[in-house]
């Protein structure tokens, strides 16, 4: 969202939502989405992942790119999985996607579930956690009856990042990191502490 306040064009590729969906939801948080895509900042594809034919889809991809693009998002990678016949050449597929648009300057966000609801071990269900520069971590944290966002930086190639998880709050301005690091106090106790 930023980026296009900023005037830089970017991409969305969605395998669960199609346009008017993501539209919907945008609205209800108070996103100008629908000037974006009227100026030409912002390009929204729905792929069905039962229809994609991996060959083809990477390169519609790789072509619908906005001129000067900045960023792309693919949300989410876990329904693209499901559309793959060959598994093992998952991690093929998705090395060759981040390659290109990392040639070309382009920050390409994929959006990938992860399975149980407050986090888990798992980061990628193939481990292609290797093609990425960066990893940040999004999960729930029950804080006696609610439910609370937290973020985090898992893994950012060549530095010495702050790993401490931080709120996540989303709302018209966007999704916004709160500045206080979540600590202890914060965390529901165990029984016995």
């Amino acid at each position: 969202m930023q980026g296009c306040r900023n005037g830089e064009p970017g991409l969305l590729l969605s395998f669960d939502e199609n346009p008017a969906q993501v539209m919907q939801t945008a609205a209800s948080f108070g996103w100008e989405i629908p000037s974006f895509i009227e100026r030409g900042l912002l390009q929204i594809l729905h792929f069905s992942p039962i229809e994609v034919e991996v060959d083809r889809f990477l390169h519609r991809i790789q072509g619908a790119a906005p001129e000067r693009c900045l960023r792309v998002v693919i949300d989410g990678i876990t329904t693209f999985e499901v559309g793959m016949t060959d598994k093992l050449k998952y991690n093929d597929y998705l090395w060759g996607l981040t390659d290109f648009f990392k040639q070309r300057g382009i920050s390409l966000f994929l959006v990938n579930e992860t399975p149980g609801l407050l986090g888990g071990d798992v980061v990628t269900k193939y481990g292609f956690s290797y093609v990425a520069d960066n990893i940040i971590i999004l999960q729930y944290l029950k804080d006696h009856f609610t439910m609370r966002r937290l973020a985090g930086i898992l893994k950012m190639r060549g530095s010495g990042h702050d790993t401490r998880l931080r709120e996540l709050v989303i709302g018209p301005g966007g999704p916004e990191i709160l500045d206080k690091p979540v600590t202890r106090s914060f965390m529901p106790k165990k029984k016995g502490d």
